[in-house]
């Protein structure tokens, strides 16, 4: 665990604190918002693939980042990478290490699922690329290996999902997250996953996290989690994106025509376009 913080700062206009997971590391920050947003603490840890021990690095960090801040935050947001999550049990208990966007390179499930649902028209509904990594292949792909663990399976929540959940008891994404699942209508922005592209593998929309707006927050911290992690009891936590849009719009990117580029494991390039992405986009790369 590696930590920073800025010393004795006067206390900002507000105090948030800031969570991202990453495929590499998890960040937990505590931010001030005045006229400007300003670093004031950070603790970073490694990115376990165990669900229960994420969550519980997540815990430590928000404990150590909190002892050096400021004043008591009064809100929590949490980023993180995309098409990564976990099957929930009973009691929503997590059934096996989270399913991550960078372990399944085997195209036979998405290929299968492709060639009932057509690539244009996925591509269509969904705005998004058929690629491997995307839940809905991965899905399948865990259906058809491990039959038992996907009848025992109640819900499944992304990493980001995971821990809202841990902080508020509430199951819910945000649109850009779900977005990059292959399972959600981006064009018309429900608050809830597609059924029909949900039926391919076998799921229900009410098996998935529920898809809050921009500003909608996921839930409120409970007592439990307030006492496990120094947080204030009963702030609002928001599940708030995919770590590449979420870094794009903090970078500038907020309009048609707008373009950041980013560095995190790779070179990044986002851009806003005015319209909904065109078929012609939807062949995975070779």
């Amino acid at each position: 665990m590696t930590s920073g913080a800025a010393g004795d700062l006067e206390r900002p206009e507000t105090v948030a604190v800031g969570i991202d997971i990453g495929s590499t590391n998890v960040k937990v920050a505590v931010i001030g918002i005045g006229t400007g947003v300003t670093e004031l603490a950070v603790c970073t840890a490694p990115t376990p693939r165990d669900a229960d021990e994420l969550v519980r690095v997540v815990f430590d960090l928000l404990r150590s980042v909190l002892a050096t801040a400021p004043g008591p935050p009064e809100t929590v947001g949490i980023a993180s990478m995309a098409e990564s999550g976990v099957p929930l049990g009973r009691d929503d208990r997590p059934l096996r290490p989270i399913l991550r966007w960078d372990g399944n390179d085997d195209t036979s499930d998405l290929d299968a699922l492709i060639g009932r649902l057509g690539a244009a028209e996925v591509f269509a509904a969904t705005g998004v690329p058929a690629l491997p990594k995307a839940p809905l292949a991965q899905w399948a792909r865990l259906r058809r290996l491990d039959p038992v663990g996907w009848q025992q399976m109640r819900r499944w929540a992304g990493v980001a999902d995971l821990l809202a959940l841990a902080l508020t008891g509430e199951l819910a994404t945000d649109q850009t997250l779900a977005a990059r699942t292959m399972a959600y209508r981006t064009a018309v922005a429900p608050d809830r996953f597609d059924e029909t592209l949900l039926a391919a593998v076998g799921l229900r929309s009410d098996q998935l996290p529920e898809v809050r707006a921009a500003g909608l927050p996921a839930g409120s911290v409970t007592s439990d989690a307030a006492s496990l992690t120094g947080l204030p009891a009963g702030i609002p936590v928001h599940v708030a994106g995919h770590d590449h849009a979420v870094g794009a719009w903090a970078a500038g990117a907020r309009g048609p025509g707008r373009r950041r580029t980013r560095s995190a494991q790779r070179r990044l390039s986002c851009a806003c376009s005015g319209t909904h992405p065109t078929p012609r986009s939807c062949d995975r790369p070779g």
